[in-house]
Protein backbone atom coordinates (compact mmCIF):
# COMPACT_ATOMS: atom_id res chain seq x y z
CA UNK A 1 0.00 0.00 0.00
CA UNK A 2 2.89 2.29 1.14
CA UNK A 3 6.00 2.40 -0.55
CA UNK A 4 8.94 3.78 0.52
CA UNK A 5 9.04 7.29 -1.52
CA UNK A 6 5.68 7.78 -0.07
CA UNK A 7 6.98 7.91 3.16
CA UNK A 8 9.31 9.60 2.65
CA UNK A 9 7.38 12.29 1.14
CA UNK A 10 5.02 12.17 3.72
CA UNK A 11 7.80 12.76 6.22
CA UNK A 12 8.89 15.82 3.65
CA UNK A 13 5.24 17.30 3.65
CA UNK A 14 5.19 16.88 7.62
CA UNK A 15 8.76 18.87 7.84
CA UNK A 16 7.84 21.30 5.90
CA UNK A 17 4.30 22.32 7.61
CA UNK A 18 5.95 22.61 10.98
CA UNK A 19 8.93 24.90 9.05
CA UNK A 20 6.03 26.85 7.44
CA UNK A 21 4.75 27.25 10.78
CA UNK A 22 7.66 28.19 12.62
CA UNK A 23 8.63 30.87 11.06
CA UNK A 24 6.90 33.52 13.32
CA UNK A 25 8.40 31.82 15.91
CA UNK A 26 11.94 32.02 15.40
CA UNK A 27 12.60 35.42 15.08
CA UNK A 28 11.87 36.46 11.69
CA UNK A 29 10.35 40.08 11.50
CA UNK A 30 10.37 40.64 7.77
CA UNK A 31 6.83 40.06 6.13
CA UNK A 32 8.64 39.88 2.88
CA UNK A 33 10.92 37.29 3.67
CA UNK A 34 7.72 35.21 5.28
CA UNK A 35 5.42 35.88 2.61
CA UNK A 36 8.12 34.89 0.10
CA UNK A 37 9.42 31.82 2.36
CA UNK A 38 5.40 30.33 2.39
CA UNK A 39 4.60 30.72 -1.27
CA UNK A 40 7.64 28.88 -1.61
CA UNK A 41 7.31 26.20 0.78
CA UNK A 42 3.81 25.34 -0.16
CA UNK A 43 4.43 25.65 -4.33
CA UNK A 44 7.17 22.71 -3.17
CA UNK A 45 4.89 20.75 -1.34
CA UNK A 46 2.18 21.45 -4.29
CA UNK A 47 4.81 19.62 -6.96
CA UNK A 48 6.19 16.87 -4.67
CA UNK A 49 2.03 15.68 -4.45
CA UNK A 50 1.97 16.05 -7.69
CA UNK A 51 4.92 13.95 -8.31
CA UNK A 52 4.78 11.50 -5.72
CA UNK A 53 0.93 10.91 -4.93
CA UNK A 54 -0.88 12.15 -8.62
CA UNK A 55 1.69 9.88 -9.93
CA UNK A 56 2.84 12.36 -12.67
CA UNK A 57 6.16 11.04 -12.52
CA UNK A 58 5.05 7.68 -14.56
CA UNK A 59 2.74 10.11 -16.89
CA UNK A 60 3.74 10.77 -20.56
CA UNK A 61 6.08 14.36 -21.02
CA UNK A 62 3.45 16.53 -21.95
CA UNK A 63 1.95 15.95 -18.58
CA UNK A 64 5.01 16.31 -16.56
CA UNK A 65 6.08 19.71 -18.72
CA UNK A 66 2.22 21.04 -18.05
CA UNK A 67 2.49 19.95 -14.66
CA UNK A 68 6.01 21.98 -14.30
CA UNK A 69 5.26 24.85 -15.79
CA UNK A 70 1.82 25.48 -13.44
CA UNK A 71 4.13 25.31 -10.71
CA UNK A 72 6.64 27.36 -11.93
CA UNK A 73 4.13 30.03 -13.35
CA UNK A 74 1.64 30.19 -10.23
CA UNK A 75 4.32 30.42 -7.90
CA UNK A 76 6.03 33.11 -9.92
CA UNK A 77 3.34 35.19 -10.36
CA UNK A 78 2.01 35.17 -6.37
CA UNK A 79 5.93 36.26 -5.18
CA UNK A 80 5.93 38.94 -7.80
CA UNK A 81 2.14 40.22 -6.64
CA UNK A 82 3.40 39.80 -2.91
CA UNK A 83 6.26 41.79 -3.91
CA UNK A 84 4.18 44.74 -4.74
CA UNK A 85 3.66 47.22 -1.79
CA UNK A 86 0.48 48.14 -2.25
CA UNK A 87 -0.77 44.17 -3.14
CA UNK A 88 1.00 42.16 -0.15
CA UNK A 89 1.97 44.05 2.85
Amino acid sequence: MFTKGMLIAWFILITAGFFSTSLGFVGVEDRFVIGISLILIGFAKSALLMWEFMEVRNAPAIIKGIGCAWIVLTATLLSILFSYPDLGH
